[in-house]
């Protein structure tokens, strides 16, 4: 028993020295660098979510920005035809949402 006890640190020590052994300094800072360029990259691609900021805007302007962006070169217009007949706040942002994403596709 008392030989493993002193011999468990070595044993240790010499596992970490495997491990990091042939290990670059600032490694780690490019594995995070290509994660979040990975991350960025497939951000940019994802659909569904409105590319600018409507932080101060309703509810229904909101989701009618985004479903008038996602009607943007789209082969099926997406747009609640009740909301935009009776919700002048859901009509605007849908014509502002279609609009602007018409002129970035």
């Amino acid at each position: 028993m008392t030989g493993l006890w002193r011999r468990l640190p070595s044993v240790r020590l010499m596992e970490m020295e495997k491990h990091y052994q042939g290990t670059k300094p600032g490694r780690s800072w490019e594995k995070l660098f290509r994660a979040a360029l990975g991350a960025t990259l497939l951000a940019g691609c994802a659909g569904g979510t409105a590319p600018v900021n409507l932080g101060g805007f309703s509810p229904a302007f909101k989701q009618g920005y985004t479903d008038g962006c996602e009607s943007a070169g789209a082969l099926i217009q997406r747009r609640d035809e009740a909301r935009y007949k009776t919700e002048s706040e859901y009509m605007q942002g849908w014509n502002d949402g279609y609009s602007i994403c018409a002129k970035r596709k």
